[in-house]
């Protein structure tokens, strides 16, 4: 069944926020402790972030980055500051370092019983009026916007994860957020609009068994959504929903940029996302419509 026009229109609307900032100002206050001895910043990334969320965005991530370690591009520095990076003294505070303090401090915050391990993030359980929290440990990286940079040069601050499990996962959560800020003004505040009308288009989809639950996550479809011409945002909502997916079944989607702006989507994304199913996810979108 095909949605309606008022449905369309409906589908703009942004998710209840207060549950989630209730959580991010808890999370806060567990960590101040721990943040101010060890230089870190706690800050948020994702739906809530990004202002993307609906209804169906039930946890929040909040990511928990220390500056007195950093990582960065070396290829991207010149070769003296290359051999300046690799002469740097062994970080005193580690990775490990760094996770095992969040998690003791949340454990002292909220109990053993409300926090729990997991591969990329330390899971904090809701209590009523609030929702679950994945808290993600992270190192500062460094992006160095000019090739042949200095050690210390302009850089874009991104942040490193280290699983417990797996390689090493680099996001610009920052950069994703400020690049969204500005889709958002040059469409007119559509931009973001849109993103949650596909957010529940993906969601009808999904309960009509047009696409598996979990195959297209709210960040890809976020990232496929900023890749789409200014023009497309026009100002009836039915009418640039279909836009927007239209554009999207005919793109050449090989050169799609993530909204950080450095990761190239289907290339480089931590996400390892493929144009293939991108066009499976888009084909079932446009049926749904």
């Amino acid at each position: 069944m095909t949605a309606t026009r008022q449905e369309h229109e409906n589908w703009t609307a942004a998710g209840s926020d207060v549950a989630a900032k209730n959580t991010y100002s808890s999370i806060r206050r567990a960590l101040a402790e721990v943040s101010q001895r060890r230089d870190i910043e706690v800050f948020l990334q994702g739906s809530y972030a990004n202002a993307t969320n609906i209804r169906n965005d039930s946890d929040v991530d909040i990511v928990v980055m220390t500056r007195q370690t950093f990582q960065g591009a070396t290829e991207r520095l010149s070769p003296a500051a290359q051999d300046q990076y690799h002469a740097l003294p062994e970080a005193r505070f580690t990775r490990d370092d760094l996770r095992r303090e969040v998690t003791s401090a949340l454990v002292t915050y909220y109990g053993a019983g409300r926090v729990h391990e997991r591969n990329k993030c330390i899971k904090v359980d809701k209590a009523p009026g609030y929702v679950d929290a994945d808290v993600v440990p992270s190192l500062q990286y460094r992006w160095y916007r000019t090739p042949g940079s200095g050690l210390h040069g302009d850089f874009v601050e991104g942040i490193a994860i280290h699983p417990l499990r797996g390689g090493r996962i680099i996001n610009f959560p920052k950069e994703h957020i400020a690049n969204g800020q500005a889709k958002n003004s040059v469409c007119s505040g559509r931009y973001k609009e849109s993103v949650r009308q596909v957010k529940r288009l993906r969601n009808r989809a999904v309960d009509e068994g047009r696409l598996r639950d979990g195959v297209a996550p709210g960040y890809l479809l976020e990232c496929m959504v900023y890749n789409v011409p200014t023009d497309r945002f026009v100002s009836d909502d039915s009418d640039r929903l279909s836009s927007v997916i239209l554009w999207l079944k005919h793109a050449n989607r090989s050169g799609f940029l993530s909204c950080d702006r450095i990761h190239r989507l289907f290339k480089t994304d931590p996400g390892n996302f493929s144009v293939e199913s991108a066009q499976l996810i888009i084909d079932a979108l446009w049926d749904a419509y």
